[in-house]
């Protein structure tokens, strides 16, 4: 059976910027649900299209476009091997796992 493109995943980084602490709070305890926080703004999560959709919807809904900003940017396998990174991150807590 042949994967739809819908199927497959792909490494979102998720930057914000909310400028009241009630709604940063929401974004930021949201996304902790569906993402690895890298930064203090900054997500990394391993989402399908439809995934992408409903945590963007879900999200779209807790902010205000006229004052924040969310960012989505897709990587790619091969600009996933380009990450370069300085000091203490550990790129194992965004990894996907199983657990059985």
């Amino acid at each position: 059976m042949a994967l739809s493109t819908t199927d497959l995943q792909r490494l979102w980084v998720i930057s914000y910027d909310v400028t009241e602490p009630r709604r940063l709070r929401r974004v930021a305890q949201h996304l902790e649900l569906h993402a690895a926080r890298v930064q203090k703004s900054v997500f990394e999560a391993q989402l399908d299209w439809e995934q992408r959709q409903r945590v963007a919807a879900s999200l779209a809904s807790q902010i205000n476009a006229g004052e924040d900003s969310l960012l989505w940017h897709p990587l790619c396998r091969r600009c996933q091997r380009g990450v370069i990174t300085l000091g203490t991150f550990d790129r194992t807590l965004t990894q996907a796992y199983w657990i059985v």
